[in-house]
């Protein structure tokens, strides 16, 4: 957009502000808190500001975006976590035809954003207090409610519960040029230290799925206050601090490397670095 204005018998095309617009979808997709307004729109989810700004905040993830079954983006429903201080959006991946199977989660305070998936497909889903706690409140398409995130809770009524984080691949953008081959040494996993001992399978895909690595940790502190340990009187020291550190020898020469956690245990992931050295 712009002006033409004239200048001694001349005339110019002077360009103006550009405004972004987005075309809103569905009506149950849209919450706001005082500083943001979310929606959803087919280019992606996006968050209105205060100042008037605009952000697409699935621009990151498009590819995942886009692969959601878009017919069905209209029927999508957010509700806000206040706790963890997410807008989290119920969607259906490609094959998903009636409910939903994922739920698209962004945290307003790291900007981060990603797709968690159900164990049971779903129909609704809203925010629920109850005895001072925050829990998820969802519907199943088979007519169960569920009561969620629960921190308290290790097992799904006595069946373990399998989780899963996969990170997208990391090609060091902003330390290095990107699509430049690096020799990756090492990939250092940062945990909250728990008490008990919890199993972390930890796998590394090279170059986006050329090749991947693997590794099994065990996490924690097996010492537990007023057992009987005697520190003073035997070589017994004390274990770990807040943070547990895992480190995994990656040792590959690639542009990119992907990070994927899984495992049945109750864990506290806060993140992961790595070490490289540029090649090129």
């Amino acid at each position: 957009s712009g002006t033409i204005e004239v200048d001694h018998g001349r005339f110019e095309f002077v360009f103006g502000n550009n405004f972004r617009g987005l075309r809103p979808i569905g009506r149950n997709n849209v919450v706001a808190r005082p500083e943001f307004l979310f929606g959803v729109s087919y280019e992606g989810a996006f968050i209105l500001t205060q100042e008037g700004g605009l952000q697409v905040i699935t621009d990151a993830i498009q590819d995942e975006w886009l692969s959601l079954n878009q017919s069905r983006l209209q029927y999508s429903m957010a509700f806000i976590r206040d706790k963890d201080h997410q807008v989290r959006l119920l969607c259906s991946s490609s094959t998903e035809t009636t409910g939903f199977d994922r739920v698209l989660v962004w945290d307003w305070d790291s900007n981060d954003v990603w797709f968690d998936e159900f164990a049971h497909d779903t129909n609704y889903g809203a925010s629920l207090v109850r005895s001072h706690t925050e829990y998820d409140w969802l519907g199943t398409e088979d007519g169960y409610i569920l009561q969620a995130n629960d921190s308290g809770k290790t097992d799904d009524n006595g069946t373990a519960i399998k989780w899963e984080i996969e990170m997208h691949p990391n090609d060091l953008e902003g330390e290095f040029p990107t699509k430049k081959r690096k020799h990756f040494h090492t990939l250092r996993t940062y945990l909250r230290n728990k008490t008990g001992r919890q199993a972390v399978r930890l796998f590394v895909s090279i170059d986006s799925g050329a090749e991947e690595r693997a590794a099994s940790f065990s996490a924690g502190v097996g010492q537990r206050y007023d057992s009987g340990l005697t520190y003073n009187e035997s070589d017994l020291a004390y274990e770990g601090g807040v943070v547990e550190e895992l480190d995994f020898w990656v040792n590959r020469i690639c542009e990119n490397i992907a990070p994927r956690w899984e495992g049945t245990d109750s864990v506290e992931l806060i993140g992961y670095d790595v070490t490289a050295k540029l090649l090129e």
